[in-house]
């Protein structure tokens, strides 16, 4: 049986009522505009009289002893809960910004909202999903924060009775028993079980309150009468669990950017659905801190969608405009780190405002995510350094192997495709890094192979396999160790004068050429290194005398000079320049310099 999500409502509007109004987070609480009357005030109908000045004279009959209040409820006396005998399959969970720690069952719904904390027995209890219904089972609100900011000190009777007159007309609530108070980790506990209506619907639930003096909690828990009992002992084992700690506060001043249509508020590990309508970007709202890592993952879900993601600064200012994916795949903002404190906001839409649904996955928090393995692209198993394995691409797939590595190792990475395909590699680190970017020279049937990659995280890379036109067909992947030296070997070849060509030859391998000059502050220098014979791609550095890169170029084609022009030195001294060949082949060429 599935309940109307009408008593949601009522107890966020109860955490609101105790909670948001009396300012958790910190933030003082403004003054409301009171309401023009909505009625001419009536005259009294009498005029008060004065006080007496003096008190009456006794009568003969003294008068009768007041009459004592009954009182409205009794608070049982303090019982001191036993918190070690939990369910064996409890997991904790910690709620930074309230400051909550508590265990729940491990199959059960558990989401941080932020200012508030949400438990359920049902997977689907999410209040702001999709469904418009109460899940089966029962469900569990938390809202914490400073004992001063919260405001209720106990529970009263009169005080729930108030509240549930002003949760709407048409739900009744009675108390189930008298309040009961105990002592939970050491914290004062009120607790009171209610019974409430909605047509034919009859809901069970408990109010807890606890109160340190410094922090307070109030939990509210929900289930259909019939289903109360199953779950009662769970209940009592996560109440039972909870304790307080100062949290940092949340900050409801929420001011969604001008541009695009506001969607709603995002926490870490939120993964929200959408539909565009057509035409209008989304905008997502999120707190962030600086240091923090923040992953965005859109993944269209319309056929042939093409979406972007733009991550904005408090001030509104794009840090990020993330376009990489074609039309159906899905975008990744990796690993941002936020450079300041304060809202950030994420925009997102469909590039040529076509209408369909999406999901937007957000993650982060104080360290990096690591490499995800992007919606969509099958995730392979792992493969070891020294192993080569065979594999098949469909039409139109990506695949994802493991690299697990300990950090420092360095490797061959070999991708040979079937005749007709046009493969490509990207190799991504632990941290989210990208290492190999769309690796893409060889031809269609030709091997895409990366050397000497230093794997110096521990942790598992990703290497991803595609083709470049989808086309299906048999591929293999090799991942060995590769040579210790690997890195390039410089070969000395002496000083070089202005105004004069120079020839050398390099030899096939990972091999440069250091050529030495002196140089002023002040001078403008060109350089001009030209290949001699056919297909060489040469590569052009210059440093100075600091050992600092001014340039590394490698702008031209095969059998096209690299040049720097006019180039003003700004330091005195020897500058080193480098030259090599991109495909590590045997090559000849010309070096000229020139000084003014």
């Amino acid at each position: 049986m599935r309940k109307s999500m009408y008593w949601i409502g009522v107890l966020l509007v109860f955490l609101l009522l105790v909670g948001l109004a009396c300012g958790i987070g910190g933030e003082e609480e403004p003054t409301s505009t009171p309401l023009p009357p909505t009625a001419t005030p009536v005259p009294p109908t009498a005029t008060p009289e004065p006080p007496t000045p003096e008190p009456p004279p006794p009568t003969d009959t003294p008068p009768a002893p007041p009459v004592e209040p009954e009182p409205t409820a009794t608070l049982e006396p303090a019982v001191e809960v036993d918190t070690a005998s939990q369910p064996a399959d409890m997991v904790s969970a910690e709620s930074e910004t309230s400051g909550v720690r508590l265990s729940h069952t491990e199959d059960w719904f558990y989401t941080d909202a932020g200012f508030f904390i949400i438990v359920s027995s049902a997977a689907d209890a999410d209040p702001f999903g999709a469904a418009e219904e109460l899940p089966d089972g029962v469900t569990m609100f938390v809202m914490a924060g400073p004992a001063d900011d919260m405001e209720v000190d106990e529970f009263t009777p009169d005080m729930l009775g108030e509240m549930a007159e002003d949760f709407g007309a048409s739900g009744d609530m009675e108390l189930v028993g008298a309040p009961v108070e105990t002592t939970i980790n050491g914290v004062q506990v009120q607790l009171i079980e209610f019974r409430a209506a909605e047509g034919s619907d009859s809901i069970h639930g408990l109010f807890a309150l606890f109160n340190n003096g410094e922090q307070a909690a109030l939990v509210v828990a929900i289930s259909s009468e019939e289903l109360w009992d199953e779950h009662a002992n769970t209940v009592d084992a996560i109440l039972e669990s909870i304790e307080l700690f100062e949290g940092v506060g949340f900050d409801f001043d929420i001011t969604p950017p001008a541009e695009g249509e506001w969607r709603g508020y995002l926490v870490y590990g939120d993964l929200v659905a959408d539909e565009f309508a057509g035409g209008d970007p989304h905008l997502w709202t999120f707190d962030g801190a600086v240091g923090e890592y923040v992953t965005v993952i859109l993944t269209p879900l319309g056929e042939g969608m093409d979406v972007t993601i733009q991550l904005m600064d408090p001030d509104g200012t794009v840090l990020i405009d993330v376009d990489d994916a074609f039309a159906g795949e899905a975008e990744i903002l990796m690993n941002y780190e936020l450079p300041a404190d304060g809202e950030y906001s994420v925009l997102v839409e469909e590039f040529f405002d076509e209408p369909g649904e999406y999901e937007l996955e957000f993650l982060g928090g104080d360290t990096s995510v690591g490499a995800i393995v992007p919606p969509g692209v099958i995730d392979m198993h792992e493969i070891a350094i020294g192993e080569q394995v065979e594999a098949t691409l469909a039409e139109a797939e990506e695949h994802a192997w493991t690299i697990v590595a300990s950090g420092g190792e360095v490797v061959d990475i070999i991708l040979t495709p079937g005749e007709e395909q046009d493969v490509t590699l990207v190799v991504v680190a632990p941290d989210g890094s990208m290492l190999v970017d769309d690796l893409d020279d060889g031809f269609s049937g030709e091997a895409e192979i990366v050397t000497g990659l230093l794997l110096d995280i521990a942790g598992e890379y990703l290497v991803i396999v595609d083709e470049y036109w989808d086309v299906a067909g048999d591929y293999s992947l090799a991942v060995d160790f590769g040579e210790e030296g690997s890195e390039y070997e410089q070969i000395q070849m002496g000083d070089i004068a202005h105004d004069e060509v120079w020839q050398g030859t390099l030899p096939e391998g990972k091999y440069l050429h250091e050529w030495l000059f002196e140089g002023a502050a002040g001078d403008v220098v060109s350089i001009a290194v030209t290949p001699l014979t056919d297909d060489a791609d040469l590569q052009l550095a210059l440093i100075d005398p600091d050992g600092e890169f001014l340039f590394d170029l490698d702008e031209a084609g095969s059998d096209e000079p690299e040049m720097i022009a006019e180039y003003e030195l700004l330091t005195t001294g020897t500058h080193s320049i480098l030259v090599s060949d991109w495909w590590e082949a045997y090559a000849e060429y010309e070096l000229s310099l020139t000084i003014d």
